[in-house]
């Protein structure tokens, strides 16, 4: 990607264009960082970039930004962006009209310092107009020019600037993070979407508690997601949770989640909103305990209303919310009938679900007894051959419904009764053959005509 974009600029300066590279490759170039993209800025307009390049892809072109691909590989794509100045934001995102300036204008016109610089790879020079470098060298993440004017423009900044700061470790400068408290609510009206992905890039990111501490002191973690600045305070169980209300909880299981490293969105979001439907559920038990019956199906409908919020995928929302439905489970691990404990281990996914249990003893009292049970459960059933994992929905394997038609039982609803029941027979190892089925069936369908 380096070397293809590098190839743009080598093109555009052949043909008398001023070319850097922009942005965020540059900051990370200066921090040691392997970027995740390049992006490149010239003085060349959207339409000499299209004529230059033979497969290019105009995606921003009415905001001077068009999409270089390279012809041998559709993989490779650098958006290469004419040098612009904006005119007035309506709508927290887009401007009204735009015109075509020099670098340093377009520099001045970018979000924070640390993202404005450029960077020429042929003279191997940073031109930064914006005070980028000092503030990269003393940690700082900082609005170009005014923080309202700056926020004012895209919305989502606000956001933007609290996950810089907790992956880069920087601090958020004075000025600019006042400008954030004040004017946290503009988030809300942005789009649901980008406000999902901030959330899950700062979930998937390096100290990930220090981001949900910066939005709950930024005021914004209260007006995107109340749920969770809502849990402050919410006592639990001492015996159970000695490490406090349910905020300090969550705040832990993040820590956790980011020392395991490499994780799914799925399980991030998960672990977020894993004890959402305790102070729903917050009520005193008996000699003063206090307890939270019942919050994991809370939390599941609560889990559902947050992801649908954020519009994620059904698929996604599923999958988090069973993981959320089912983590109280674990603890009735070790009295489940077998076929039972090995239909919960046959859950898609159960080995996320079975770190965030992990997490959830981790960030608690820090007893694994269950889940130790499991592992050790889980590879005797593996070393026995008595599981096949993530089946959607696990089935007989000696008898279906089409062998219920050929002996002559009448179709209905009781035929999922008597495949279910054939399936936990054989999961607790009382039918190993076809045989064995079909007297299973015949007399459990004798049984039920004699009641």
């Amino acid at each position: 990607m380096k070397e293809f974009a590098i190839d743009i600029i080598k093109k555009l300066n052949k043909h008398n264009y001023t070319a850097y590279l922009a942005g965020g490759c540059v900051r990370d170039k200066l921090l040691k960082r392997v970027p995740n993209d390049y992006d490149v800025a010239t003085n060349a307009t959207p339409q000499e970039i299209i004529k230059l390049f033979p497969r290019t892809s105009p995606v921003g072109e009415s905001f001077g930004v068009v999409v270089v691909v390279d012809i041998n590989d559709s993989k490779l794509q650098v958006e290469v962006a004419t040098f612009r100045s904006d005119g007035v934001y309506e709508d927290g995102r887009h401007p009204s009209d735009i015109k075509f300036v020099s670098a340093q204008e377009d520099a001045l016109r970018r979000d924070f310092t640390i993202n404005g610089m450029f960077f020429d790879p042929i003279e191997n020079r940073i031109i930064d107009y914006v005070g980028g470098q000092y503030d990269l060298k003393n940690g700082i993440v900082k609005t170009i020019g005014n923080p309202i004017d700056r926020f004012n423009e895209d919305y989502l900044r606000i956001l933007r600037a609290i996950r810089f700061s907790c992956q880069l470790e920087f601090d958020i400068e004075n000025e600019t993070m006042e400008a954030i408290r004040n004017n946290a609510f503009l988030v809300t009206l942005t789009s649901k979407e980008r406000i999902r992905e901030e959330i899950t890039k700062i979930l998937l990111g390096s100290n990930i508690f220090h981001g949900f501490e910066l939005l709950e002191e930024s005021n914004i973690l209260r007006h995107i997601l109340p749920e969770i600045s809502n849990l402050k305070g919410i006592a639990q169980n001492p015996k159970h949770h000695p490490e406090g209300d349910v905020w300090n909880h969550i705040m832990l299981i993040l820590q956790y989640l980011e020392v395991v490293g490499n994780t799914s969105s799925e399980l991030a979001w998960a672990c977020l909103l894993h004890d959402i439907g305790k102070p729903e559920c917050f009520s005193i038990g008996d000699y003063k305990n206090v307890c939270a019956f019942g919050h994991d199906k809370v939390g599941e409908r609560i889990s559902k209303e947050i992801l649908e919020r954020f519009k994620f995928s059904n698929d996604f929302i599923e999958r988090v919310s069973n993981n959320i439905s089912n983590h109280m489970n674990f603890r009735n691990v070790k009295i489940m009938k077998k076929s039972k404990l090995k239909r919960f281990f046959m859950q898609s996914h159960f080995d996320e679900m079975l770190l965030l249990h992990r997490l959830d003893c981790c960030s608690s009292n820090k007893i694994y007894d269950d889940y130790d049970f499991c592992v050790e459960k889980i590879q005797e059933f593996k070393d026995n051959n008595e599981l096949v994992f993530e089946v959607k929905k696990p089935r007989s394997k000696y008898i279906n419904g089409n062998d219920l038609i050929t002996m002559n039982l009448i179709q209905g609803p009781i035929y999922s009764i008597i495949l279910n029941k054939v399936l936990d027979e054989e999961l607790e190892g009382n039918i190993n053959s076809k045989a064995e089925a079909v007297v299973f069936v015949t007399r459990f369908v004798e049984e039920i005509k004699e009641d």
